[in-house]
């Protein structure tokens, strides 16, 4: 998707700073994080909400992923314990202003 901000980081076209990455799966710091360590993981293809995942291949990397991404915050001592959010769509952001 070419207006898909996160399909343009796992291109490498737009700039992120990557700390995992596999052929399924690519993980990156958030650039406004909620939290320290705040890392965001996506699939490498365009996957709008988890619901919409066909292959368990990409659903077992997703997990793994969420598994080594917190092996890594651990091992740089950013953090002991650890909040895992998943959010499906524009409308399920949790950090979006809902004022409007």
């Amino acid at each position: 998707m070419e207006k898909c901000v996160f399909c343009q980081i796992v291109n490498k076209n737009k700039p992120a700073y990557i700390i995992y990455q596999n052929k399924d799966v690519t993980a990156f710091l958030d650039i406004n994080p909620a939290a320290k360590g705040h890392v965001l993981v996506c699939p490498n293809n365009h996957i709008e909400k988890l619901n919409e995942i066909q292959h368990p291949s990409i659903s077992n990397a997703l997990m793994e992923s969420l598994i080594n991404v917190s092996n890594l915050l651990i091992q740089s001592g950013l953090c002991n314990d650890y909040s895992i959010v998943q959010a499906n769509g524009d409308s399920a952001c949790i950090w979006q202003n809902k004022s409007t």
